[in-house]
């Protein structure tokens, strides 16, 4: 009966520490792809010709914020998922959740 007790414990115990470790990874899963999200929209604004001043007003954002996002532009990886055009109009109207 000891071993039985001692065996769900442990099931128990692991089965906290898998919950807590997929939910870190989950979050910070999320928080890299918002970056690379939001480096991805900025260096396309950028790229269109649009201003620092116009990107920043655009997405409520100020121009450090922007010109951090574009000179850490490379900090993205190459092999990264890039969303597409729908998937950014998607996004856009509820970016403020961000």
């Amino acid at each position: 009966m000891g071993g039985t007790v001692l065996n769900y414990g442990s099931k128990e115990l692991y089965l906290e520490a898998y919950k807590a470790g997929w939910e870190k990874g989950w979050k910070a899963g999320w928080e890299k792809g918002l970056k690379e999200w939001r480096i991805d929209l900025v260096t396309r604004k950028y790229q269109r010709g649009e201003s620092i001043e116009k990107i920043a007003d655009d997405l409520l954002m100020s121009t450090v914020e922007v010109e951090e996002l574009l000179n850490n532009q490379e900090e993205a990886d190459d092999d990264s998922f890039r969303m597409g055009s729908l998937e950014i109009a998607a996004l856009l109207g509820h970016w403020k959740w961000f």
